[in-house]
């Protein structure tokens, strides 16, 4: 059986390098549903789905092969969160 992809357009052996909040880590796209909180994996997935976007949208040969942006998601408790990302293809 065929294994979904996390994000659509990109690999999930696809190597990213990830930087949240200040802490680095170089893991594929699979395991980012494996990152410590909510809020951070919401923010990473999101850099992740831009990234996919532009470069299926993109007419020119230039990729887009990074993205960092300041996301606010809301917690469990409805109070926004600010996450710091962000993310590189390898």
């Amino acid at each position: 059986m065929r294994t979904k992809q996390v994000v659509a357009g990109l690999k999930n052996t696809q190597k990213i390098r990830v930087m949240v909040d200040g802490f680095g880590m170089y893991m594929k796209v699979k395991d980012v549903e494996n990152i410590c909180t909510t809020n951070q994996r919401t923010a990473v997935l999101a850099a992740l789905q831009y990234i996919s976007n532009d470069n299926k949208n993109s007419l020119s040969q230039l990729k887009i092969t990074g993205y960092g942006k300041n996301f606010t998601v809301y917690n469990g408790k409805m109070e926004s969160v600010t996450v710091d990302v962000q993310v590189d293809l390898v």
